[in-house]
């Protein structure tokens, strides 16, 4: 009976444990989704993307919560990098989910090397002001030594939010507090572009090619390579695709629309809805377009493999980056990399942030605007050879002169992950110099 009774006090403590556990895992949990639910509001915010007005005063509560778990989420890794890091180490923190963390390593290790890049764009401040924690993010990332925007643009909204809501001094270098500089600049990000010169030479690129060019044969091909996101503008380039074919029979079977939407967010309702307006609209013009041996939008839910992407890219005609924002869109630089041939065109996004680089050679359109992008695919379906050729001439110029730029003794160093790495880590390196 005593052995009895002490395997019962042993099943209630694995049961109190297991308790425990779950409960400390469902709080975990919880955590999570309400971390990610903030950094969903700063992404959209960022994008130009209003704050969800919550119809019930408890709604709005979650705000709390939400707050309470992205600081939680910075904190923890606060503690991995500390966990890591040796003096004289530079931390790189990267994008608006980690805009906490600066300030939390600075508090333990105050003569840290801290540097924070944005991936996205950073909107204007009478945007950036509704955020209702405004003040304590851009504290937070002003404890860095160096911030990095891909566009000038962006870092002067950055600047211009810290003068009119912290009431701070704005800089030619960047933002002062009580004596102190937090340097403040652009770092655009580029790509490798041998990659895709050298993808372009290999045997299952150049098959995937030849079956790609025999298959659309005899019809222009316009691409448009985007994540499923509603910042890509993918709703409003099928409705000035649509536009266009109404308005141009003559091309009806001429041209083809390639469209690869990567899925994203799927647990995401909003995402679902896109998903399925995407779904609706593309049925509606190739119902009303098609025929028996030709649709006008060959429609694909999935990411390609790079050999297949590189082919794409080879054949296309006409390259449409539509974004309502985007930060940089390399989709454009890796276009115009695998068109040394071709010299197709680029439509691209004013509201992207490689419009600021590609302008010159691309045809810039308003997204919003329906008309004005029908327009621009017809002319860049007209445009001469010798105009294609120039305007790809100043794109491609860009792209193989903006890589890892450091230039030693007439060299530049490529990296191959993010082109403004080098830059971005010498001028971190510098403010470091200057100041200790």
């Amino acid at each position: 009976r005593e052995r009895e009774r002490e395997r019962e006090r042993e099943r209630e403590r694995e049961r109190a444990e297991t308790f425990r556990a779950g409960k400390k895992k469902d709080e975990t949990n919880k955590k999570c989704s309400e971390n990610k639910k903030l950094r969903s509001s700063s992404q959209q915010l960022f994008h130009y993307v209003p704050l969800n007005m919550d119809s019930k005063l408890s709604e709005t509560r979650t705000l709390q919560f939400q707050w309470a778990a992205h600081q939680a989420a910075n904190a923890t890794f606060a503690d991995a990098v500390l966990a890591h890091y040796q003096p004289g180490d530079v931390v790189w923190v990267q994008d608006y989910h980690l805009m906490l963390l600066p300030a939390l390593l600075k508090l333990r290790v105050p003569r840290m090397k801290v540097g924070w890049f944005l991936h996205t764009p950073f909107p204007s401040s009478e945007i950036y002001r509704t955020l209702p924690v405004r003040e304590e993010v851009l504290r937070a990332v002003l404890k860095a030594d160096l911030i990095g925007f891909h566009t000038y643009d962006y870092a002067r909204h950055f600047v211009s939010a810290c003068t009119r809501i912290l009431g701070l001094e704005g800089t030619p270098e960047g933002v002062e507090d009580a004596g102190s500089l937090t340097r403040v600049a652009a770092f655009p990000i580029g790509i490798d572009p041998e990659r895709f010169a050298a993808a372009l030479e290999r045997p299952d690129v150049r098959a995937n090619t030849a079956q790609l060019l025999n298959r659309y044969a005899g019809r222009k091909v316009m691409l448009g390579v985007d994540r499923l996101d509603v910042i890509k503008g993918i709703p409003q380039k099928l409705l000035a695709f649509e536009k266009f074919l109404e308005e141009h029979p003559e091309w009806r079977d001429k041209v083809l629309l390639v469209q690869i939407a990567v899925p994203s967010r799927t647990d995401v309702p909003e995402y679902r809805r896109l998903r399925s307006l995407v779904h609706e609209i593309v049925g509606r013009i190739n119902g009303h377009y098609g025929t028996l041996t030709h649709v006008p939008i060959h429609h694909l839910d999935r990411q390609l493999s790079f050999p297949e992407l590189a082919a794409l890219y080879a054949i296309t005609d006409v390259c449409l980056v539509t974004s309502l924002r985007d930060g940089m869109n390399l989709v454009s630089y890796e276009f115009v990399a695998c068109q040394a041939d071709n010299a197709g065109v680029l439509v691209l996004s004013e509201f992207a942030g490689a419009a600021q680089s590609l302008g010159a050679g691309a045809i810039l359109v308003n997204p919003w605007n329906v008309t004005d992008v029908a327009a621009a695919i017809g002319d860049a379906l007209t445009l001469s050879d010798a105009e294609r050729r120039e305007r790809h001439r100043q794109n491609y110029h860009h792209i193989v002169t903006h890589t890892a730029q450091v230039r030693r003794e007439g060299r530049t160093f490529f990296s191959e992950d993010f082109s403004f790495l080098i830059i971005f880590l010498s001028s971190l390196s510098s403010v470091f110099s200057s100041s200790f």
